[in-house]
């Protein structure tokens, strides 16, 4: 991903409930967002939008073009598999 970071984009990692990525995937589908990171952005620009009374569409056209696996539908399944847990 450092080929994707330049002086106006950087990155951000959460953790989340279990039920999160599946559920990102659903919606995805549900409205032909193309990933389940540009829904994340998406969602975020909403909610700053409201909470900081900002211009929801100013803060989506700032936001980098989805490129490489960002824009390809991440179908989520464990992160590690039964098999590698000890």
């Amino acid at each position: 991903m450092p080929w994707r970071l330049r002086d106006d984009t950087t990155k951000i990692q959460f953790c989340t409930a279990h039920w999160m990525p599946f559920r990102v995937y659903e919606a995805c589908v549900a409205t032909d967002v193309v990933s389940n990171s540009r829904y994340y952005q998406l969602a975020v620009c909403e909610k700053l939008a409201r909470d900081l009374d900002l211009d929801l569409d100013d803060l989506i056209a700032t936001l980098p073009p989805p490129r490489s696996k960002a824009k390809h539908l991440f179908v989520p399944g464990p992160s590690r598999p039964l098999e590698e847990v000890q």
